[in-house]
């Protein structure tokens, strides 16, 4: 697994914690938030020559609000990367078969 700022593609899969989310399990109306908050397609988002600071934000900010309704996006904007990469660990389809 490498952490969300690595280098490699993005995997369909991102563990969570102990729990996976795929990325397919992701609401429409999810996948529409994070491209009106980003400004891009999410399917760009997911390009290796794209900054990820945006997407990782509303990532973190999706999985925090499902523990927390309360949970905003503003307080995404104040995680740390080390809060980040507890929340989101990327697995590519390099290291699934490892």
């Amino acid at each position: 697994m490498s952490p969300p700022l690595g280098g490699g593609t993005w995997g369909r899969e991102t563990t969570i914690r102990r729990n996976t989310l795929n990325i397919n399990d992701l609401t429409i109306g999810e996948l529409e938030e994070i491209e009106a908050n980003t400004g891009q397609p999410f399917a760009d988002l997911l390009a290796d020559d794209k900054p990820r600071s945006a997407l990782l934000k509303n990532i973190a900010w999706i999985i925090k609000r499902k523990e927390d309704p309360t949970f905003t996006l503003k307080k995404a904007s104040a995680l740390t990367m080390e809060e980040i990469n507890q929340l989101i660990t990327v697995e590519d389809d390099a290291t699934k078969s490892e």
